[in-house]
Order: structure tokens, then C-alpha cells, then sequence
């Protein structure tokens, strides 16, 4: 495997702050992984190791202080290095700093820690008795471009949380405050309840089901982040199963949602149903009967209808020609983990599909796996990726990697399969070549779960809360995710940057969906876009077992006509 060390560090600098501190700061060093960061007490050494510190993707301006055991008029020497997975650079050449507790500001009125509904102002100050000084905010460590007063409001802002310090620079010295923590905190009051599942039509307008409110929703205008939240179907707050036009219809926990030629197509839980909504709004109860808990559904292009049955264990098909419902795969009312044909395998409380091909994907949500389908194979099943019964947050081959409870699938056109891990407040991705990767989300540092929050960042600096479904925008742009332990909806771009849709309620009438750009696409999403593979070194292939489990940047191309 060839690679080469960073680039060597340069430019460092190192400014004496308050309480006998040193603030080091240079810029950031190509191909740098980890920093470290080595003191002395003489220009020539010897230089002590005394931290090692991440790099950061996003930042060009690295940061570090030092306040650990320094002596009040004491000089210092600092140089810093550089390290990845082949190496460590040269030491940068050194910077000196003289340590004195009197030169720096006093912070008389430290920033306060908040916590924030996404959307919502925030303010944070700092005062200091002193005059003639200047202010610079940070956001974890990192500079808030044009930040330069007492003040910092963060007006209507989206999943900003991180840590905010102030940095106040004096003639003879620099002060830090302390970090005020700003936590976003999901809306209880805000247009969405929990939403459990998306879908996308061609004209690009996302349809969400909301399982706390009954209703399905639809956002608009396509593209935006700043969207109207209109009820499409169903009456806010108000369950039952009385079919009509709009809002005069009711639901009852709609899960599972997917468009096809002009009609969404909802998974209605509560009623142990499924229901259409065609164009104009009108909702009507499927024929079909079907006793159990349906949370997810996928469409084939001959109109057969595959949904999961997460209460009982198995995989149904209500049949385009017929309208009748058969178990295609699982053993009725009984969980396991065992592949096999049709009936002979088994699933645990399966809560995601989706059609690609030929196969149908699930999540087999109560065993950690993902499993698939071949329906022209006598509906042989056979497991994707995951361990089974094995929890954790491991990237790698499929067969090595571990997912917590994932539920959410849809498949791309070059046959990336998403994943939203919902036990782990992830978002992973299953290789064509059948290598795991996390996308989005901190996978955590243990490989046993995953970190929640809400944070829109970029890959894994992103935080979600516990996310359920996903859907493809049409053109492959976008990557939406319903992140129901946050009550809202986020949409992961090309680049894996993740943004938190800010949701304006809107009291008129809903757009109505269109016909997709390609009808018999099955994918639970709806979507008509995917995306290359990321790409990455995958291990040496080795089968899972109880003993042993322990970039793209294009926009994804669209599923083929």
C-alpha cells in the first residue's frame, strides 16, 4: 500500500494568554491526520511530546493551547509535526513565547451555554474591563469569519451546535474565555412530529409521513432548505381510517411511504393497512388484508407491492394481478436469523425495504443486518452486510462491518445501497463492491455506537438522532433523511455535507405528486437519483461469524430508464 507522510508544518506562531498560557496557531499541513504538539525550554531542545490533536477537513487555520505546568516568566519553544497512516513529518521550525500571568485581559462576564431550538437567535457575549482590545469568536476551536465584537448573534440559525469561545487580544497578551456549549434541541412545537419515512417524486417535491401527527406532509419548493410544510393527507393530531380527499381523510401511525406513476403508496401501521393517495388528494383503503405491523414499502416494475411486516418477522407481496397478499420470505410470527428459501428463512422485526434489479433489500432491523431477496431465484435469501445478532458501528468488508438496528434503505443507480442506521445515528453506504462506509454522522470512537446529536457539519462531523428513512432527490443531488429523534428532515448532499431543512408551516393546500421520470422504479425512497461509489481500502475478505465479529464528489447519477 503507497502513501506518503504530510507536508512538514510552517508558520507557526505562539502568543502568550491568561494564566500563563501559550495560544500556538499555523496553518494547516496537506495530508496531516493527527498533530503533535512538543515543548522546551531552549531553542534547541529537547522537544517533550506533551499533546496530539485531530486535524480538522474543514479548517486551513489549526489551533491549540497550551496551559498545562508553565512557570510565570519562563520563555518557552514550541514546534509542531505532523502524522497520517505513513508517518510523521519533520518538526516545523520553533516559536517562542514568554509566559506572564499580568499582561493578558480579565473576562469579568464569561459566555454562557444554551440550548436552542434549530431555527431560533442566539446571543452570546463576553465583557472585560479592559480597553483598547480586540474580540475574535471560535466555533470549536476554529474562527467565525467577521466575529470581532463583545457580541456574537447567531440569528435563525440552523443545527449549529459546537463549542463558542471568545478570544480577546490585548497589547501584551491574549485572553480565552471559557466554552459555552450551544446544544440543538429538536422543536416540540415546530411543523414536524416524528417523521418516520420520505419519498421524493420527479418534480422533485418530498413527501414525508408522520407517524406522530398522522398526516403525510409535503415540502416545497424542490431544492430548497428553506421549505413550506403543507398537509398533503390525514388531520393533524387525529387518528382513524376513514378514506376521503385531503384532510378529510385519517391515519393512523403512517410509516412507510413510495410513489409511483402519480400515486403514493403509505405504509398505514396503526391500521394494519395499506393506503393510496392518488393525485388529487383523494385517499382510499388497498383491498388487501393484511394482519401485522407494515413500516416500509417497495414497488417492482410489474406493480407488485413488497412490504415489511416488522411484528411478524416476514416479508409480504400483495400481487399486481390479483390484489392478493403472500409471505414471500420469513417464517410467519417467528424471528430468526436463518437464510435460506421463501419460508425456510428467517428475519427479526424487519423495518426497511427496497427493490433494485430483481432483489429486494431489507432491513432486518432486530438482528443488526441487511439482508436481500433474490426473487428470481425462488426467492432465496441471503445475507447483504452485518453480523447477526451483532450490534456495533464498524465500517468495513460487509461481512465485517456491524450496524444497531438500521431501518431505512434505498438503493442508487449504480447500486449503492443507503443505510440509515438507526440505532447508531448514522448514515452508512454498501459498495457496488460490498464495502461499508460510514457517510454522515459520528460513528463513535468505541465501534459500539454511534454518538446522536444535532449538528449540521460535514461527514462525520454531523450529528443526527436516531434517523429512519432515506430518499434519493431526482436528479441525484441530495440524499434526504427523515431524522426522527430530531423531529426533522436533513438532505446530505454530494460532498456529504448534511443541512437541517428549516420547515415553515403553511395552511394552503399541498402540491400534488407527480408522475415520476421513471414509474417502475421500486426503491422505498421513490427517488431517481444514486451515487458513485466512495472509494476505499477494503480489508482482506473474511466470512462473519459469533467468533470473530467483534468520495464521492458528483452528484449520484439517476436510476436507469
Amino acid at each position: 500500500m503507497n502513501g506518503t507522510k504530510p507536508a512538514n508544518p510552517s508558520g507557526l506562531n505562539a502568543t502568550n494568554m491568561d494564566n500563563g498560557g501559550a495560544l500556538l496557531k499555523w496553518p494547516a499541513a496537506p495530508g496531516a491526520v493527527t498533530y503533535n504538539i512538543k515543548r522546551a525550554t531552549t531553542p534547541g531542545g529537547p522537544f517533550q511530546k506533551i499533546a496530539q490533536i485531530a486535524a480538522s477537513p474543514d479548517a486551513t487555520i489549526i489551533e491549540y493551547t497550551d496551559a498545562t505546568n508553565l512557570t510565570d516568566g519562563q520563555d518557552y519553544y514550541y514546534v509542531i509535526s505532523a502524522s497520517n497512516a505513513y508517518g510523521e513529518s519533520f518538526d516545523s521550525a520553533h516559536a517562542r513565547v514568554d509566559i506572564s500571568n499580568a499582561a493578558a485581559p480579565q473576562i469579568t462576564t464569561q459566555p454562557l451555554s444554551q440550548n436552542t431550538e434549530c431555527g431560533a437567535s442566539v446571543t452570546l457575549s463576553v465583557t472585560t474591563p479592559e480597553s483598547g482590545v480586540t474580540y475574535q469568536w471560535l466555533k470549536d476551536g476554529q474562527t467565525i469569519a467577521g466575529a470581532t465584537s463583545a457580541t456574537l448573534t447567531l440569528a435563525g440559525i440552523p443545527a449549529d451546535s459546537g463549542s463558542y469561545q471568545v478570544r480577546i487580544t490585548g497589547q501584551n497578551g491574549v485572553t480565552l474565555s471559557t466554552a459555552a456549549t450551544l446544544t440543538i434541541v429538536p422543536s416540540q412545537t415546530g411543523a414536524h412530529g416524528t417523521p418516520a419515512a420520505l419519498t421524493v417524486d420527479a418534480s422533485g417535491i418530498v413527501y414525508v409521513s408522520d407517524e406522530e401527527k398522522n398526516v403525510i406532509h409535503t415540502l416545497t419548493p424542490p431544492g430548497s432548505t428553506n421549505v413550506y410544510v403543507n398537509v398533503f393527507a390525514g388531520a393533524p393530531g387525529e387518528s382513524g381510517a376513514l378514506d376521503g380527499t385531503g384532510t378529510n381523510a385519517r391515519l393512523n401511525r403512517p410509516v412507510g411511504i413510495t410513489v409511483r406513476s402519480g400515486t403514493l403508496y403509505v405504509a398505514d401501521s396503526g391500521n394494519a393497512r395499506l393506503r393510496t393517495i392518488s393525485a388529487g388528494r383523494e385517499v382510499k383503503t388497498h383491498p388487501a388484508i393484511i394482519s401485522g405491523e407494515l413500516t416500509a414499502i417497495a414497488i417492482d416494475p410489474a406493480g407488485n407491492i413488497y412490504a415489511a411486516d416488522k411484528s411478524a418477522h416476514v416479508i409480504r407481496k400483495i400481487e399486481a394481478a390479483t390484489g392478493n397478499p403472500v409471505i414471500v420470505a420469513g417464517q410467519l410470527n417467528t424471528s430468526g436469523t436463518l437464510d435460506g428459501s421463501g419460508t425456510a428463512a428467517q428475519f427479526n422485526a424487519p423495518a426497511g425495504i427496497a427493490h433494485a434489479a430483481g432483489i429486494l433489500y431489507v432491513a432486518d432491523t432486530g438482528n443488526h443486518t441487511i439482508r436481500k431477496i433474490d426473487l428470481a431465484h425462488n426467492n432465496s435469501v441471503a445475507t447483504h452486510a452485518g453480523c447477526a445478532t451483532v450490534h456495533g458501528s464498524v465500517d468495513g468488508h460487509r461481512d465485517d462491518a456491524l450496524f444497531n438496528q438500521p431501518e431505512g434503505l434505498i438503493v442508487d443507480g449504480d447500486g449503492t445501497l443507503y443505510v440509515a442506521d438507526t440505532g447508531n445515528s448514522t448514515i452508512r453506504e454498501i459498495t457496488a463492491g460490498g464495502y461499508v462506509n460510514t457517510l454522515a454522522g459520528n460513528p463513535g470512537a468505541d465501534g459500539v455506537t454511534g454518538i446522536a446529536g444535532f449538528k449540521d457539519a460535514t461527514g462525520t462531523n454531523a450529528l443526527f438522532n436516531h434517523p429512519r428513512d432515506l430518499a434519493l432527490g431526482n436528479n441525484g443531488e441530495y440524499l434526504y433523511v427523515a431524522d426522527s429523534g430530531n423531529r426533522a428532515i436533513r438532505r446530505i448532499d454530494s460532498t456529504n455535507k448534511v443541512q437541517t431543512m428549516t420547515a415553515i408551516v403553511s395552511s394552503g393546500t399541498s402540491t400534488n405528486p407527480e408522475q415520476p421520470e421513471n414509474p417502475d422504479n421500486g426503491n422505498k425512497g421513490g427517488g431517481g437519483g444514486g451515487g458513485a461509489p466512495r472509494h476505499g481500502i477494503s480489508p482482506p475478505h473474511s466470512r462473519c461469524s459469533p467468533q470473530n465479529c467483534a468520495k464521492r464528489n458528483n452528484p449520484r447519477p439517476p436510476i436507469p430508464l
